[in-house]
């Protein structure tokens, strides 16, 4: 869970900073960039409280029956936003690697709205099983890519609890050979499931845009985009 005496004074430099330079007539790219962070670590704080008390028990002190009504109640807020808010604050307070990836901005509140779909209770087996799998995924993906690894978990999870599906083989069947020549060059060989070549191919795909970004037009003009591949 977030450290949040760290967070809150951490929190504060950043807008003391971001303070000075707001009155200036030119706002920074910077300024944007961090405007976003401190939302993100707020709003994530929220979600954890709110999770925290929703299950504390205190808000029969003041006369509620549940900790949601006290909460719609006393912030003012819808009810479906309420129930997003603790659906997240519960994940992250329970699962380490996932409020650490948001704590250091790897992730970002678009990533825990997409966790938050996993939560049913007859998820919770497999989420703790693959909780670690998940995060390194969504840091790797921007939202959009990662919605359909989400999906993709959901599904196989879904025929795991009636039978095997054609996904979950796809799985169970990958493999990688690296296999060396007589004259020292290398063969690679191999298949990966759905979601694996995806994750694969894209971080390939951003290298390589790199590499040619980088080149010089008569390098661009030498260099053809299998061999920049290689050159990952």
């Amino acid at each position: 869970m977030f450290d949040k005496i760290n967070l809150l004074e951490n929190m504060s430099l950043e807008a003391d900073l971001l303070v000075k330079h707001y009155g200036n007539t030119k706002i920074r790219t910077e300024d944007m960039v961090l405007i976003s962070k401190l939302e993100s670590q707020i709003c994530a704080l929220k979600d954890c409280v709110y999770a925290k008390y929703n299950s504390s028990g205190t808000w029969a002190e003041n006369n509620y029956l549940t900790g949601k009504s006290a909460i719609i109640h006393e912030t003012h807020q819808e009810r479906r936003s309420i129930t997003k808010s603790i659906a997240r604050g519960q994940l992250l307070n329970e699962h380490q690697s996932l409020s650490d990836a948001l704590r250091d901005n790897l992730i970002t509140s678009d990533h825990i709205d997409l966790f938050s779909k996993i939560t049913d209770n007859k998820y919770e087996t497999y989420l703790n099983r693959d909780i670690d799998l998940l995060v390194e995924n969504a840091i790797k993906l921007d939202a959009l890519h990662f919605s359909y690894v989400i999906k993709y978990w959901k599904s196989i999870v879904n025929d795991q609890l009636d039978e095997v599906s054609d996904e979950y083989k796809q799985f169970e069947h990958r493999r990688l050979f690296l296999n060396e020549t007589s004259d020292g060059t290398w063969i690679i060989n191999g298949q990966l499931d759905a979601v694996t070549g995806m994750i694969l191919n894209k971080a390939l795909e951003n290298i390589v845009d790199k590499l040619w970004r980088n080149d010089c037009v008569e390098q661009r003009n030498l260099t053809s985009r299998s061999q920049n591949r290689a050159d990952t």
